[in-house]
């Protein structure tokens, strides 16, 4: 989450969290073993273009991760809880 709040792709093994966070190309998810990571992150070293890419995405994604961004999509779900909530 530090690293992409930051804009940073991520290398990171499957598991719920990495693929919302990575979903959107953010990074790669590898296979569970050090040679699967290794190359992960050799592929992002070596290729200025996938590097470039996953950053974008990371860009992205770190929107949706601020603090503003995150209280305001809190405040939404709580006005729209409370209208709804007004008219059972």
């Amino acid at each position: 989450t530090e690293a992409v709040g930051l804009a940073r792709p991520v290398v990171s093994t499957r598991f719920p969290y990495s693929e919302e966070m990575l979903g959107s190309g953010a990074g790669l998810i590898v296979d569970r073993d050090e040679g699967a990571m290794a190359d992960g992150i050799r592929r992002l070293i070596e290729d200025p273009i996938a590097y470039r890419r996953a950053m974008k995405a990371a860009e992205v994604k770190s929107a949706e991760l601020s603090w503003a961004r995150v209280a305001a999509d809190h405040s939404r779900l709580i006005r729209g809880l409370s209208t709804a909530l007004a008219t059972v």
